[in-house]
């Protein structure tokens, strides 16, 4: 059976309205089918109805990747079965948002990760949306993006550490160190993960916040419970030019048994991103259009 599910969000200006199904329920209450099939947790998704704001009921904003739904842009979206129309509405909003088609004709894929499991919305949903213009969500995949996103954001943000460096984070007391500064009054803790710069062999400290090992541990336990285990395995480091020099560790950006990629963390880094509103010192909004990447982030760090 579906379910209605309403949410407020952005600071209790808008409530969101979702029905949760499963497949068996979509397809016998929709499409009037009645077969019977063995459910499992990937069955199920959000389809979003609409979205108003608390104050008089008009009509609000929804969570800030709806287009990217609404328009399949997440993953490979240029494909056999992409109409002209289709594809000129696509490059015409990744124009808007400053990802121009390639020299050589080549549509291009800001959204497309590397690693299966995030982002991707599978081939049912994805199916569903095409011939039936509504908007549906397979939540697993957007969470877990966001939730290594935010991790690699706050990294870049608190240290100006490049991708290549964050991402040799392992879960061992060699890479994360907490040491006492017993000098201070009160005495500090320093939260540091030793990491090897890029051009370097030997690691050095990066200082971060208590709230980044805070959110870690969120990780971690997302992990352990997408293992069904208490504990996460060790993988194999995903980056060329660094792996004569990191062994298989129990790194922190992992899933499905995989290293996230640079190609990986760039793409979930746009999703979070996307559609980001800032304001210049006199108050005037301005929308990020730029083509996003981990370095971008870095010398915007680094210089604010």
């Amino acid at each position: 059976m579906p379910f209605s599910v309403i949410s407020a969000f952005f600071a209790a200006v808008f409530r969101w309205y979702f029905t949760l199904w499963d497949i068996s329920s979509y397809e016998h209450e929709i499409e009037g089918k009645n077969q019977y099939r063995q459910q499992n947790d990937k069955d199920y998704f959000l389809e979003f109805i609409k979205a108003e704001k608390l104050d008089d009921g008009s009509v609000g904003e929804g969570p800030w990747f709806l287009d990217l739904l609404r328009l399949r842009v997440l993953g490979q979206w240029d494909t056999q079965y992409t109409t002209e129309e289709h594809r000129a509405r696509v490059i015409e909003y990744l124009n808007h948002w400053g990802y121009d088609v390639d020299e050589d004709g080549k549509t291009t894929a800001p959204f497309l990760p590397r690693n299966p499991g995030l982002l991707i919305q599978g081939l049912y949903l994805t199916k569903k949306q095409r011939t039936t213009n509504k908007i549906f969500i397979n939540i697993e995949p957007i969470y877990t993006a966001c939730m290594f996103a935010r991790f690699a954001l706050d990294i870049i943000t608190s240290s100006g550490a490049r991708i290549i460096e964050l991402l040799q984070i392992s879960y061992d007391k060699e890479c994360c160190v907490i040491t006492v500064d017993k000098s201070a009054t009160p005495a500090r803790k320093n939260y540091i993960f030793r990491l090897t710069p890029k051009g370097r062999e030997e690691a050095e400290n990066y200082y971060m916040p208590e709230d980044v090992f805070k959110f870690m541990t969120e990780i971690v336990k997302m992990l352990k419970d997408s293992y069904g285990n208490d504990r996460i395995p060790d993988v194999e480091f995903d980056v060329e030019s660094r792996k004569h020099l990191l062994s298989a560790k129990k790194y922190i950006f992992q899933y499905q048994s995989r290293h996230i990629n640079v190609f990986t963390i760039n793409a979930i880094l746009r999703f979070l991103l996307h559609g980001i509103i800032i304001q210049t010192a006199e108050g005037n909004q301005v929308i990020v259009k730029i083509t996003l990447t981990s370095p971008c982030l870095c010398y915007a760090c680094s210089t604010k």
